[in-house]
């Protein structure tokens, strides 16, 4: 991604996440939301964008893998319930785009297997991730 699309995005978030959680889904999250859309080049070299190493907030030893799950359950909740407010469109956006949404019985390796929806899925994302249980 072009440094500019990083920074119009508002780069990351460490205040909310932490150093450590959720780079790349706030990425794509803030990208498809934002109006972009998120696409695969691979003839293109790359680089991540860092801060210099006195102005990092964490070293790795800072890392608890407790704290990160906790993150991704914050994280999920935000975009969920549409807080993000630069959005352009809502998350019930993003579901409809990629409907429908892979079941496991669609599945035909191992590895989309582990990657399935439930068939309850509406029901876990209108209860359990919009109401904040």
């Amino acid at each position: 991604m072009a440094t500019s699309h990083f920074r119009r995005l508002g780069g990351m978030d460490e205040c909310l996440w932490g150093p450590w959680s959720m780079e790349q889904q706030e990425i794509a999250l803030k990208t498809w939301l934002g109006g972009g859309r998120v696409v695969v080049n691979k003839n293109v070299w790359n680089a991540h964008y860092h801060k210099p190493f006195t102005e990092r907030a964490a070293v790795w030893t800072e890392y608890v893998k407790s704290e990160d799950y906790r993150m991704h359950e914050k994280f999920t909740r935000y975009f969920v319930s549409n807080q993000w407010e630069e959005r352009v469109h809502d998350f019930d956006w993003l579901v409809e785009r990629f409907w429908p949404l892979p079941q496991l019985e669609t599945a035909k390796t191992r590895w989309e297997a582990r990657n399935y929806w439930p068939e309850n899925w509406r029901e876990y994302y209108d209860t359990a991730l919009r109401s904040g249980v």
